[in-house]
């Protein structure tokens, strides 16, 4: 995927509150036009000494001067060409996605809308099923829009504390 039928803009203080993108999520993020060449630069360098697969691409991203933006887009592919692509560096944006829109819920006017138009955005991932309103529900599961909001933030903590330890030995 390299593109979202969805226009979003994400800021770095609402990124940062989850996570540091790994390099590869940051080539993915701006690959789906969500990320300003600035919020770009900011989140690489947020992620000096804490990103494993930092790369001389990605430091030199993350020290990148604003007079100097013209070469974020050969940066980027620089890193990608040293992460290569893979479906857990998307994934990051979905659930960042789905934060959004669910801590966004009332300013869309049909925000189960839009998480099946992400639903089918990141080809139909598996986790995201419980709360796609025209799929079924599993057996003993409740009904209802109530539940699938229900639903909807389960993932979303369980998403976000999963990131939040990944970097870290101890779990904490």
């Amino acid at each position: 995927m390299t593109n979202s039928s969805l226009e979003l803009s994400l800021p770095t203080d609402f990124i940062l509150r989850y996570a540091v993108p790994t390099a590869g999520e940051l080539v993915a993020g701006y690959r789906l036009g969500w990320l300003t060449p600035q919020t770009t630069v900011e989140l690489a360098l947020a992620g000096l000494g804490v990103v494993p697969d930092a790369t001389a691409a990605y430091e030199e991203l993350a020290l990148l001067l604003s007079d100097r933006l013209y070469e974020l887009p050969a940066l980027i592919d620089d890193i990608e060409r040293s992460t290569g692509r893979d479906t857990s560096s998307t994934r990051f944006w979905l659930f960042l996605a789905l934060r959004w829109v669910y801590d966004h819920r009332t300013d869309f006017s049909d925000p189960l809308g839009t998480v099946e138009q992400l639903y089918a955005d990141f080809d139909y991932p598996e986790e995201v099923e419980g709360f796609v309103r025209f799929l079924p529900v599993a057996d003993g599961a409740r009904m209802g829009v109530d539940a699938l909001f229900g639903r909807w933030l389960a993932y979303l903590e369980t998403s976000e504390v999963a990131y939040r330890r990944r970097f870290h030995r101890d779990g904490a």
